[in-house]
């Protein structure tokens, strides 16, 4: 299980494009920019890996529009 967060990876709380990263104990938590410095300092203090790729920029594969 890769360490990176992928562009297709969305946020655990709230499916927005994820850019953080947790992992423990085999578990793994995804979150977006906002959620995943609101619960950092907590997962940190829970003995959580967190990856921080907030200053990524990813672009997620477009769907195309109905026109």
């Amino acid at each position: 299980m890769s360490s990176e967060v992928t562009p297709s990876e969305s946020c655990d709380s709230c499916g927005s494009q994820a850019f953080m990263k947790a992992r423990r104990d085999g578990q793994i938590l995804v979150f977006c920019g906002h959620h995943g410095r609101e619960y950092r300092a907590a997962l940190t203090a829970q003995g959580w890996q967190v990856v921080d790729e907030c200053d990524q920029i990813y672009v997620r594969p477009s769907v195309p529009a109905h026109v």
